[in-house]
């Protein structure tokens, strides 16, 4: 009885509050298994347009450098976007923005310097473009302190 009641405790508390709870029974069915190559591994956040829902794997692809998805929202029709080849087209992709027919996202790794860039593709899968490469962090080395200093690079300049 004892654990009955303090499990019932904080809903009490809820209700007291003016708070109402609802709860809804739901089955969630998988609507795509990633499986590593050619499809990609560790999906990350989805994005919605147009009935589409589009999204990067970390890892998996060609070239196991991770890759942009589109996979309609009923589940069918998945497609590769683009593979990522972990050179100056970065790799390690993460989430995406979407505006208009474009995708914008970055990568964590890859790009001219290996610590990532933004890119944009567009929503047909055509069109992958770099345009920031993040740079290294400079050291810089003051009479008795070291400073770290990011180099920025613009439009692909470094």
């Amino acid at each position: 009885m004892k654990i009955n009641t303090l499990h019932r405790l904080p809903v009490v508390i809820l209700f007291a509050l003016g708070f109402t709870l609802r709860l809804h029974a739901q089955l969630v069915t998988a609507q795509h298994c990633f499986t590593n190559s050619p499809d990609g591994a560790n999906p990350g956040t989805l994005v919605l347009a147009g009935g589409a829902l589009y999204g990067t794997t970390a890892n998996g692809g060609t070239s196991n450098f991770g890759l942009a998805f589109r996979l309609g929202a009923d589940g069918t029709g998945y497609s590769v976007l683009y593979n990522f080849s972990g050179g100056t087209n970065g790799a390690t992709p993460n989430d995406l923005l979407l505006t208009g027919d474009t995708l914008f996202g970055t990568t964590s790794a890859g790009g001219k310097s290996g610590y990532g860039s933004v890119f944009y593709l567009g929503t047909n899968g055509i069109g992958c473009t770099t345009i920031y490469n993040f740079a290294p962090p400079r050291l810089i080395v003051g009479r008795d302190r070291v400073y770290r200093r990011r180099i920025e690079c613009v439009c692909g300049s470094c």
